[in-house]
Parts: C-alpha cells; structure tokens; sequence
C-alpha cells in the first residue's frame, strides 16, 4: 500500500512482485517450501476432444514454471505484417516447435547447443545461504526466485560472478563462468562410470546425469576432476536438500549456543560422498 501511495503509476504485476520480495525478506525459505510442496504436486493432463481437439494442462512449482516460460520464449517468433496471429496462438505455435525441436534431437550423438536461457542474479550471501541475507535471487522480469530452485539450476547453468558496487548496484567487474564443467572435465570425471555414481546404487545411464560437485561449489568445491562425479538430476537434488537441511540445523544449534551462553557450532563440511 505504501508503494502504490508513493508511486501511483505501478501496476498489478509490480505490486505482485513487491509483496513477494517483501515476504521472502520476512520468511527467506518460505519460498523453497512452497516451490517443494507445489512439485511434489505437479502433473499434466491432456484431452483430447470429440471436435478434433486438445486442451493441455500443467501444473508444478516456481522452478518448472521458470523452464517452461524461457522454452516458450525462446521458440515464440515476434509478429510481422500480415501475422493476425494472438500472442496466446505465437506462444502455442512455440511450444508445439519446441516440443517437436526436442523429439526431433532425441538421440543425436552431436547435440545441439541449448537454446532455452534462464537468467537470474542471486546475491552471493543468498546463495550461500548466510543468515540474515535480506535480498533474494530475481530472474530478469524481477519475479523471487526461490534459492532451491536456483541451486537446483546452477548444476546445468553457467555461473558468471559480478562484483557490484552498493547502494547502486553498479557492475564492477565480471569474473570468470566457473561452475559449469567442461566437456573434457565431464569426460574425465565419468571415466568409470557406466550409470549415475549415488552410494546406493542408481541405473540412470551418464550420459543423463549431471557434473555434481562432491563438496559443493557454494561450500567452496573447485570444479576440477578430482571433485566432480555424474549424479542424476533427483539425487543431485536429493544431495543438496540434505546439505541444506544440516546448514539449518547448524544454525539453529548455533542460535541455542549463542542463548545459552556458548561457543557458536561452525558449520560442518558436506556429508562425504563415496
């Protein structure tokens, strides 16, 4: 309400978007449970009609809303002369070329570079996690992205550091991408490996799995050979839904130190991996 007072001219989106990066400052995990209950629930359904046509639905969290969106935005084409095109009817025609984009590459042994691009800057003490971070992590319209889904992205993304200067938030430097493995890192990494490489055993093939960090980028893991392994994408999550839990743990033990008159625990490394 204050912000619609001083600035007359927002609309219901900008608002929208406030009210959310208002309540991720006063409850910054609320996002990640909300994005977790939500894919737990996730589903599609398809019908198709008696007219000869269909009626697609799905539903998920905040992170496949994100892979969604950039796909249809990738492949929609903007509307020139003649095009009596709807956006909705662009956007349609979008996700039937992207769906036929991918079936169509299903199997090639040179696959193409990834067209679809997600772009979000998330500060680096959310990233890590520190306690009492205040700014959360914005995809480029401004919407909260919920840090799960950001750590979820980064084991397929290219992570660029940029040195900021604040209140201004004014690029300083840009550092090197150094997140994501290169192929000969991946070759070198896997070497060995004929399926996901999970303690307890996983049949997915490497060829579907994910360079994983041993010892996480965010806890300072390099990404060099020595600490990368092929894990598949639900226990690459699973791995870091477990170290983030222990970093929670840690703080609230830390909390009851510093009430009880103690010495604060110091957060744990992540749990060995085999």
């Amino acid at each position: 309400m204050a912000a619609k007072a001083e600035r007359p001219a927002l609309s219901v989106n900008q608002l929208q978007t406030l009210a959310r990066q208002v309540a991720y400052r006063l409850d910054p995990h609320r996002l990640d449970r909300d994005h977790a209950a939500a894919h737990a629930g996730r589903g599609l359904s398809l019908h198709e009609t008696f007219q000869g046509s269909y009626q697609l639905q799905a539903w998920g969290g905040a992170g496949d809303a994100l892979v969604v969106r950039a796909a249809i935005d990738t492949f929609t084409t903007p509307p020139t002369e003649g095009d009596a095109r709807s956006r909705s009817q662009r956007e349609h025609d979008a996700l039937i070329a992207a769906l036929r984009f991918a079936t169509t590459h299903t199997g090639c042994d040179n696959t193409p570079a990834p067209l679809a691009q997600i772009r979000v800057v998330v500060p680096v003490e959310t990233y890590l996690d520190a306690q009492g971070q205040e700014q959360p992590a914005l995809d480029e319209r401004g919407r909260v992205v919920p840090v799960g889904v950001v750590h979820e992205l980064a084991g397929d993304a290219e992570v660029v550091r940029m040195l900021t200067a604040p209140p201004t938030n004014q690029v300083l430097d840009v550092g090197p991408s150094r997140r994501l493995a290169s192929a000969r890192q991946r070759t070198a990494a896997f070497h060995g490996h004929s399926t996901c490489a999970h303690p307890q055993g996983c049949e997915v093939p490497v060829a579907l799995c994910q360079a994983d960090h041993v010892t996480s980028f965010s806890r300072g893991g390099r990404t060099e050979v020595a600490n990368l392994q092929p894990l598949c994408g639900p226990h690459n999550r699973a791995k870091y839904q477990r170290e983030l839990r222990t970093h929670h743990q840690t703080r609230a033990k830390h909390n009851r130190g510093d009430r009880a008159g103690h010495p604060p625990c110091r957060d744990p490394d992540p749990p060995p991996r085999e």
